[in-house]
């Protein structure tokens, strides 16, 4: 219960910005599904909703685009 506490808790306390900078660090040494895991196992967030991101970033062409 302790734990689901805390994850909850670093859920709420990611916010898009962050999760975009996240994303960029880890796309500049990882591919998208390998940086989507690692940034949802940091975060706490469900990978299918990084992912979602990455791909939205992609489509923007902003940082962090796949590649």
């Amino acid at each position: 219960m302790r734990r689901e506490a805390g994850d909850a808790m670093r859920r709420a306390a990611v916010t898009e910005d962050r999760l975009d900078a996240a994303l960029g660090e880890a796309l500049a040494t990882m591919s998208v599904k390998d940086a989507s895991a690692a940034v949802a196992e940091a975060t706490g967030l469900p990978r299918r909703d990084v992912y979602r991101r990455e791909l939205e970033l992609a489509k923007d062409g902003d940082d962090g685009a796949a590649r």
